[in-house]
């Protein structure tokens, strides 16, 4: 009987499970989009948005800038508190393309020939009905990521074999199915994470996003803007690989400042700095450890490099002396409150900004303009030697950097701009007006 009772819950898993994947499409589409719209709309007493299309067939949706701001206080004043900072970052990039322009080139370099599996779907069997929406029609899909032919049915599976699976089945394997998923993630994100210049209305709601995950604060959801309302979550995730970016970067720059002091050569750098940097991330990932575990490190580190044997295989013990200092230092570099941890985070975020803006491609992002993808490269690269964090370390510092707007666009951006762009774009307008006629 357990093994009865066992099995039964393991199929109703399986049978809700099956259900929510059936409904998944509906919400990835265009469709959903208006629905989340719809929803939102009611919860803040909004007028149910209005839309109408261009004659490229794109969806634009109309939002009063003075009812939505009366309706979602906390949004407006989020994004006119980064208005500068938008500012600031266009100062010192590039021209860059406009991110709609930037969006339907791609989609019309990339567009799927008759018979190319589309994102957000996997390929269909043959004789199985295909899409047929045309682009701008309400119910079609052109620049979707999900458009085109419908999933394939959802097959339930208990986790129990009982037979080899045929080798006549029909149908990609799980194998196929997952490394086209990924293909059609990177494509979806990559068509998201576009570059556009920080004047724009989608260019203050990056940075605005950046701002928020370098808060060294947790956010209360009831505090957060209306239009994240449902990503406290994931944006304390985003909070926390920041921090752990930032004090990586921080225990980097202590450790050379300590081992060039201790050579007394200025051009001296951490021996194995790729090995370092992952023992720092192994710490870092344990809830537990604090700044004088960080320190000792740092110490071990320091004594390692500045060896005169380069060859010696001996655990190396740090100095008290030179565990001190570094404690010291670490700490001047990670409070929030010190001038040292204020100018290093502001660096790093800023940094974040800037990759943000510039997509995950920067070659891309400045059409292969070899002067401008320089002074993109130069602009993200002073925000992190501003802070101290160069060289070598602010090489390794923007790789991640990279990866964490990644995670940023891929778990919230494209999401929430796809649902609120329109009040995005509606405040934003308003604010770089009424900031030009200062």
């Amino acid at each position: 009987m357990r093994f009865c009772f066992t099995e039964l819950r393991v199929v109703q898993r399986d049978c809700g499970n099956a259900a929510l994947a059936t409904l998944s499409p509906l919400a990835k589409g265009a469709e959903g989009v208006r629905w989340a719209r719809h929803r939102f709309a009611i919860r803040r007493d909004l007028p149910e948005p209005s839309s109408h299309f261009d004659a490229e067939g794109r969806e634009k949706v109309d939002v009063d800038a003075a009812i939505a701001t009366r309706a979602l206080p906390r949004t407006r004043a989020w994004l006119a508190g980064n208005v500068s900072l938008a500012h600031a970052a266009d100062a010192v990039l590039p021209k860059l393309p406009n991110a709609d322009d930037w969006r339907r080139d791609r989609h019309r370099v990339n567009a799927p020939r008759p018979g190319d599996p589309v994102p957000g779907t996997f390929p269909t069997h043959a004789g199985s009905p295909t899409g047929t929406g045309k682009p701008g029609s309400p119910t079609g899909t052109s620049g979707s990521p999900t458009s085109g032919s419908p999933a394939p049915p959802v097959s339930i599976r208990t986790g129990r074999v009982h037979g080899a699976t045929p080798k006549s089945s029909k149908g990609p394997s799980e194998g196929e199915r997952r490394s086209l998923k990924e293909k059609v993630d990177a494509a979806v994100l990559a068509q998201a994470w576009t570059p556009t210049n920080a004047c724009t209305t989608e260019g203050i709601a990056r940075v605005a996003l950046a701002s928020l995950i370098a808060d060294p604060n947790p956010h209360a959801p009831e505090r957060l803007p209306e239009t994240l309302e449902f990503d406290a979550e994931r944006l304390a995730t985003l909070q926390n690989d920041f921090q752990r970016v930032a004090v990586s970067a921080a225990c980097v720059r202590v450790a050379r400042m300590r081992i060039r002091l201790r050579s007394n050569d200025q051009r001296a750098t951490a021996r194995d700095l790729p090995d370092f940097r992952r023992r720092l991330d192994v710490l870092l990932a344990d809830p537990t450890v604090r700044v004088p575990d960080l320190a000792a490190e740092i110490a071990a580190q320091v004594a390692r490099s500045a060896s005169l044997d380069a060859t010696e295989q001996a655990p190396v013990v740090a100095e008290s002396a030179e565990l001190q200092a570094a404690e010291r230092e670490l700490r001047g570099l990670t409070d929030p409150a010190a001038s040292g941890g204020a100018a290093l985070l502001d660096g790093v975020r800023s940094a974040l900004a800037t990759r943000l803006l510039l997509g995950p491609d920067i070659v891309s992002a400045t059409g292969g303009n070899g002067s401008d993808g320089a002074t993109a490269a130069a602009a993200l690269s002073r925000s992190l030697a501003a802070c101290g964090v160069d060289g070598e370390i602010g090489v390794a510092v923007a790789g991640d950097l990279k990866a964490l707007a990644a995670g940023a666009m891929r778990s919230i951006g494209r999401v929430n701009w796809l649902v609120h762009g329109p009040i995005y774009e509606s405040m934003g307008a308003d604010l770089l007006a009424k900031d030009d006629e200062l």
